[in-house]
């Protein structure tokens, strides 16, 4: 329904202070108080504070009345008065931002695209055929997951900038202990909190100091402020233009900690009373995560985890065995202006969910049909292994790859098929290569 939010009242010969957990500024009554860093007008009651008594509004942001719903405590210091009360907010407050997509449910769930409910339904078939795999071809899953994994650490840093040389890729994924720059240091950090949210067996509903955790982990080789949420403003920024253009403009620090916390609570909420697909669930979810934007550095990666850790609590465990990150790598132009396109009025409230929540269902999709495929052929002993090589190459491979790159994609294929039809497709043009070796660099033409 509304902003809750705790108070100290002070009343003294006919004034007022809020003290507001240091964030509310001391005024006469009347006149602007300052309440989360945002002015709020209300008018002086001349009696004494009541349960249930309602302060209309006289003027400036506030729109609809705050209402006394209970007072604590109230004890006589001096000739003062020190009243701890919760103020409900009846209404939205302009300019205060809120847990947008969780806030009024109705409206944000409300005309869902109707392509949608098709991909849907085929995910949570897709979804009921896991177990099928994982008891019938269980070494073919558990390459799978392997192959996933060093994909997925490469592509949520590499969406950031943050590069690392595929051989050094391999070696950090599999515990490489020493680090020769930063960018290796942040691989090593989603290595270690990617590994953690595979290994669980058990998922606990979304709070702040477990998405802190997650954070922390990130930047726990790196030397950085992993942990902690942000003490200064931060942008989402593009240089498109050609100049340094602001997008998107998140919520203030000092509202951080409180939005993170009402936006988990809500989500929890929503989840256990199922008031939407998971998926529609998790979508909104996340787009408020990116809004707030609630760390110095490493939201992006942090949201993914956060995308991960929810598939994987709903029962959606594609992402073991295929890589959402690199998936959303390979589009992340689309990526970006989905973002852009849900987060329009999300400060007010205006926004909708579903460019984004579309485009995250169009990635689970994709990866369910590449991870059933993946299945099949290497059940497939029977077919031709050359032609499949030359399928994957052609259209499932990213532009630029090296060839254990196709060894890890296509198991139980030998390494003498592989370097037979990457040395067909070169001679044919539909390739080329640079350098020699198992580190070559191999390119679509």
């Amino acid at each position: 329904m509304g902003l809750l939010a705790l108070a100290l009242c002070e009343v003294d010969h006919g004034h007022d202070s809020i003290d507001g957990r240091s964030q509310v500024a001391s005024t006469n009554l009347g006149r602007p108080l300052m309440f989360f860093g945002r002015r709020l007008v209300i008018s002086r009651p001349d009696r004494e504070l009541a349960l249930g008594e309602r302060w209309p509004r006289s003027d400036g942001p506030l729109e609809g009345e705050i209402t006394i719903r209970g007072v604590a405590r109230a004890h006589r210091a001096n000739h003062a008065i020190i009243v701890l009360i919760l103020l409900r907010f009846s209404a939205i407050i302009a300019g205060i931002s809120t847990m947008r997509s969780f806030t009024d449910l109705d409206k944000t769930f409300a005309g869902q695209p109707r392509e949608l409910g098709p991909i849907l339904a085929r995910i949570d078939t897709s979804r009921g055929r896991e177990q099928l795999f994982l008891d019938q071809v269980p070494q073919v899953l558990r390459q799978l997951s392997e192959n996933a994994r060093i994909a997925s650490i490469t592509a949520s840093n590499a969406i950031e900038g943050v590069i690392v040389d595929s051989e050094r890729a391999i070696k950090i994924a599999e515990g490489a202990p020493r680090f020769r720059n930063r960018n290796e240091k942040e691989f090593a950090g989603y290595r270690d909190a990617i590994d953690g949210l595979m290994r669980l067996d058990h998922y606990e509903s979304l709070s702040v100091p477990f998405l802190l955790h997650l954070h922390r982990q990130l930047f726990q080789h790196a030397g950085g402020r992993g942990g902690y949420l942000k003490t200064d403003p931060n942008y989402i920024v593009s240089y498109e233009s050609g100049h340094r253009e602001v997008v998107f403009e998140p919520p203030p620090p000092g509202e951080t900690e409180f939005l993170l916390r009402e936006t988990f609570d809500r989500y929890n909420a929503a989840k256990r009373d199922e008031v939407g697909h998971p998926l529609v669930l998790i979508g909104a979810l996340i787009l408020d995560v990116l809004a707030i934007h609630p760390v110095a550095d490493g939201n992006g990666r942090l949201a993914r985890l956060l995308t991960t850790y929810e598939l994987l609590a709903q029962g959606y465990g594609v992402a073991k065995y295929v890589s959402l990150e690199q998936r959303i790598y390979n589009s992340k132009n689309t990526y970006y202006q989905r973002l852009y396109d849900s987060q329009q009025g999300w400060h007010t409230g205006e926004h909708t969910i579903w460019p984004w929540v579309s485009y995250l269902a169009s990635v689970l999709s994709v990866a369910y049909d590449d991870f059933e495929a993946s299945v099949a052929a290497a059940r497939d002993t029977v077919g031709n292994k050359q032609e499949r090589v030359r399928k994957y190459i052609l259209e499932q491979a990213p532009p630029e790859f090296r060839r254990r790159d196709i060894e890890r994609a296509m198991p139980g294929v030998s390494l003498a098929t592989i370097r037979l039809v990457l040395n067909e497709l070169r001679d044919e043009g539909r390739i080329s290569v640079d350098g020699g070796g198992p580190g070559a660099r191999w390119r679509r033409s």
